[in-house]
């Protein structure tokens, strides 16, 4: 019992750090001789004027919806729900990879730090959930 109380609580600690990138985190655009910076904050509600796609504000609600729910879920007792904390966890990441490889990005080119963190934390938390899946069905 204490290893999953462990692994669930590093689960929902890596899904709310996820969340909190998007209300910190900025987007950074370099170009030649200019840098711009965007608050991942404001693709939330975006402007009519705002420099996000609308793919990057689903992904933004995506990540911090996700996170929230998932952090709540992963301390469901059931070995099925850390299946859909997995599920939940990488929705955001699925979503991201797609759209960046319909819009002729690479879904890997990381830009910055915030940037990484936000697909990194949710594959992290995803990973433990088969952990703590496989921890449950064995009854520990």
């Amino acid at each position: 019992m204490k290893k999953t109380m462990g692994v669930r609580l590093a689960i929902a600690l890596l899904l709310l750090g996820g969340a909190a990138c998007v209300l910190v985190g900025k987007s950074v655009i370099h170009g030649p001789g200019f840098s711009l910076s965007y608050p991942y904050i404001d693709a939330l509600f975006p402007k009519a004027d705002a420099a996000f796609r609308h793919s990057t504000t689903v992904y933004v609600w995506l990540l911090l919806a996700g996170g929230v729910a998932g952090a709540a879920l992963v301390w469901l007792k059931s070995a099925w729900s850390s299946l859909a904390v997995f599920a939940v966890s990488l929705s955001s990441l699925v979503y991201h990879v797609i759209r960046s490889a319909q819009n002729g990005y690479s879904p890997f080119q990381i830009d910055g730090l915030w940037e990484g963190l936000m697909l990194a934390l949710p594959l992290v938390a995803a990973v433990l959930c088969v952990v703590l899946f496989r921890a449950r069905r064995a009854g520990e």
